[in-house]
C-alpha cells in the first residue's frame, strides 16, 4: 500500500479503491488510520464473494475513465500509475511487468514462478503480447473502465481461476488491443507455498479451464488442457496415470518434493525439485479438469482425442517407371483397412477434426484420417471401393490444374500416370469422399514467387469448389515443403493443412502443420499398428539414432591430431548419441 500512495502524480490525479472481500477488521482499521489519504484512498468492504466480485466492485466504484488492476502483494514503482495513464487509449489494454521481488522467500515455488515470469517478460519485450497467454486481465493491467463494463465485467461464476482470461477474451472480441509497457513495473512478493499451489490453485485452474473452454470454444486449442497429449511418450504416460488414477498421487509426490527441496538448500537437487513441482501442478490441474468434466471418458472425449493421419499415393499394381516407394499393393491396402475396422477405428474427414477442435462436434472413440495425395486414377479402381466396402471415408488432395491429366511435375524423372478426372471427383464427392487442395500444379511452394504462391493456393480452392460444389477446408503441402510465409498464405484460405512430418495430432497442435504417417510398401501389419499407436516407426527411429551416433563418432575421429580424442569429447559423443 505505501508504494501505491507514493506515486509521482498529484493526489488529485488518481484514486485508490481498496476492496476488502470478506471481514477483515484489522486491515480495515489500518487502512482508515492512514493519514492524509482522503479522498485519494477509498475502502470498500463486502461479504466474501471472490476475486471476480471484488474487482467488479472496484470497477463500479471507480470514477476515472481508466482503471488499473493491482493485487495486495505488489510493490509498485513510482512511475507505475503515470505510465499507465500516459498509455491510456480507447480500446487499449496495457500490461506492465510483474517480476518476483527479491524479498520473496527462496522456496522452490517462488523460484518456479520467478523463472516463468522472466521467460514471459523476455517474450513480451521481444515479440509483444500474444494470444492467449497475455490476454488475461490480471494484476498490473489497465483498461478503459467503459470497455470492461460494456463487456459485462468479470464473470463471478469463475471462482479461484480463469475469470481474468474470460474477460480478456470478451474484450478481445469487442476489438480491444493489447500493449506491453516494459517500464510499468510492479514487483510481487511471492509467499505462496508449493502446497497451496498444488492443493488449491491448480485444481481450481483445471476445473475453470474446462468451463472457460466450454464458454469460449476458440480457447480450446490454446488452453492448458490442450497440451495433455504433448511431450515425450514417458511424460504422456505419467500424465495419463495421474489423471485417471482413482486416488491422488500427492501422498507419494509431496514427501519426495519436500526431500528434494531440502537438498536444494545444500546446493543440489534443484532440477529434480522443479520437475517434481511441474508434475505435481500438472497432475492437480488435470485431476481438477477431469472432475469438472464429469468423468475420465468425458474429459478424454472433450480434450484428449488424438488423430493418426495415414498418407497414401498409389494403390494397385506397381507401374513401370513409377516411383517404387509410393505404390501399395491392393492386398496390403485391403488388409490394413480391414485391420482398422476390426480394431474399432472410425475413419473421419478433416472437416470433422477441425469441427471438434472448435468445440462444435464430437469424435468417435478411435478416429483415423485416411488421406491420398495427388489423386491418381488407380484410386478409383483399387482404393475407393475398398473404403466403401468397409464403411470408411477419406480425404484426397488434388492438384487442380492437372485434373484428368498426369503427374506432370514428375516429367523427366518418373513415369507419367493418369489422375482422376472431374466426373470421378464429382461421383466420389457425392459418396462422402472429401477432396482437398494440393495446389494447382504441385510445385515446391517454398521456391515460388509471392504472386504464384497466392495463385497456387487461392485458385486451387476456387477450382475445386467449382467441381465438388462445396468449399474445400483442407490443404496438403506438395512434397511436404512449407515455410512461415507458405503456412500463413494457406491459413487465409483453408481451415487446416497437412505436412509429411511423422506424428499423431492432438488438440494443441497447429492446425496448419498437422502430422501424417506415410505408409510404405514394405510396412507389415505390426509396423502399421505401431505407427498408429506411437506416431513413428520404432526401428526407423532407432536406425536414425544409430546413424547420428555413427556420424558423430566419425567426426570425432577426424578431429585434428596429434593428440587423441579427449575424455570430454567421448562424453559429448555419448551424450548426444544416446
Amino acid at each position: 500500500m505505501p508504494t501505491v500512495l507514493d506515486q509521482d502524480l498529484a493526489p488529485d490525479q488518481y484514486e485508490i479503491i481498496v476492496v476488502l472481500d470478506g471481514p477483515d477488521e484489522e486491515t480495515a482499521r489500518w487502512l482508515k488510520s492512514l493519514p492524509a489519504v482522503e479522498p485519494l484512498l477509498r475502502v470498500v468492504e463486502q461479504a466474501h464473494r471472490g476475486l471476480a466480485a471484488a474487482r467488479n466492485t472496484g470497477l463500479r466504484e471507480a470514477r476515472a475513465e481508466t482503471v488499473l488492476l493491482l493485487d495486495d502483494d505488489l510493490m509498485c514503482s513510482r512511475r507505475l500509475v503515470r505510465r499507465h495513464a500516459e498509455a491510456a487509449r480507447d480500446n487499449l489494454i496495457a500490461m506492465g511487468a510483474v517480476p518476483v521481488s527479491s524479498d520473496s522467500p527462496r522456496a522452490i515455488a517462488a523460484q518456479w514462478v520467478r523463472r516463468s515470469v522472466e521467460a514471459r517478460t523476455l517474450r513480451l519485450a521481444t515479440i509483444g503480447p500474444q494470444w492467449p497467454v497475455d490476454i488475461a486481465l490480471c494484476a498490473n493491467y489497465s483498461a478503459p473502465r467503459k470497455l470492461l463494463l460494456s463487456c459485462g465485467g468479470f464473470d463471478e461464476t469463475f471462482v479461484g481461476a480463469c475469470e481474468e482470461f474470460d474477460l480478456g477474451i470478451r474484450a478481445r472480441k469487442a476489438g480491444a488491443q493489447f500493449r506491453y509497457l516494459p517500464d510499468a513495473v510492479a514487483s510481487e512478493i511471492y509467499v505462496k507455498t508449493a502446497q497451496a499451489m498444488v492443493r488449491r490453485d491448480c485444481p481450481a485452474r483445471g476445473a475453470n479451464e474446462v468451463r472457460l473452454c466450454r464458454k469460449h470454444p476458440e480457447f480450446r486449442p490454446v488452453s492448458a488442457l490442450s497440451r495433455f497429449n504433448q511431450g515425450a511418450w514417458t511424460t504422456r504416460t505419467l500424465r495419463y496415470a495421474a489423471a485417471r488414477a482413482p486416488f491422488s498421487l500427492e501422498p507419494v509426490l509431496a514427501p519426495a518434493f519436500r526431500a528434494s527441496e531440502a537438498l536444494t538448500r545444500l546446493g543440489v537437487g534443484e532440477k529434480i525439485a522443479f520437475r517434481l513441482l511441474d508434475f505435481r501442478r500438472g497432475s492437480a490441474l488435470y485431476r481438477g479438469a477431469v472432475r469438472e468434466a464429469g468423468s475420465w471418458p468425458s474429459f478424454r472425449g472433450e480434450f484428449c482425442a488424438t488423430l493418426p493421419v495415414l498418407l497414401y499415393h498409389h494403390v494397385g499394381p506397381r507401374q513401370p517407371g513409377a516411383y517404387p516407394f509410393l505404390t501399395l499393393s491392393y492386398a496390403k491396402f485391403e488388409r490394413q483397412m480391414r485391420w482398422l475396422r476390426q480394431r474399432g477405428y472410425t475413419a473421419i474427414r478433416s472437416a470433422d477434426w477441425i469441427s471438434w477442435k472448435r468445440g462444435a462436434g464430437a469424435l468417435p472413440r478411435k478416429p483415423v484420417l485416411i488421406t491420398f495425395d495427388d489423386g491418381y486414377a488407380d484410386l478409383v479402381q483399387y482404393a475407393l471401393p475398398v473404403l466403401k466396402d468397409y464403411g470408411l471415408t477419406a480425404t484426397i488432395f488434388i492438384p487442380t490444374r492437372c485434373i484428368g491429366k498426369t503427374n506432370e511435375w514428375d516429367d523427366g524423372t518418373w513415369a507419367l500416370l493418369p489422375l482422376m478426372n472431374r466426373a470421378q471427383i464429382r461421383e466420389w464427392a457425392a459418396q462422402g469422399i472429401e477432396f482437398g487442395s494440393h495446389t494447382r500444379t504441385h510445385p515446391d511452394l517454398t521456391t515460388v514467387s509471392r504472386e504464384r504462391l497466392k495463385d497456387e493456393i487461392e485458385e486451387s480452392a476456387r477450382e475445386l469448389e467449382s467441381i465438388t460444389g462445396s468449399r474445400p477446408v483442407a490443404f496438403a503441402y506438395p512434397y511436404g515443403c512449407f515455410s512461415d510465409e507458405v503456412r500463413d498464405c494457406v491459413s487465409r484460405v483453408f481451415d487446416l493443412s497437412f505436412t509429411t512430418r511423422e506424428g499423431i495430432n492432438c488438440l494443441g497442435d497447429d492446425p496448419f502443420l498437422l502430422h501424417r504417417l506415410e505408409i510404405l510398401p514394405n510396412d507389415n501389419l505390426a509396423t502399421f499398428a505401431m505407427f498408429l499407436a506411437w506416431g513413428s516407426r520404432p526401428l526407423t527411429a532407432l536406425r536414425k539414432r544409430m546413424a547420428i551416433r555413427s556420424r558423430l563418432q566419425a567426426a570425432v575421429r577426424r578431429l585434428p591430431r596429434p593428440h587423441s580424442v579427449s575424455p570430454s569429447d567421448v562424453k559429448i559423443t555419448r551424450r548426444i548419441g544416446t
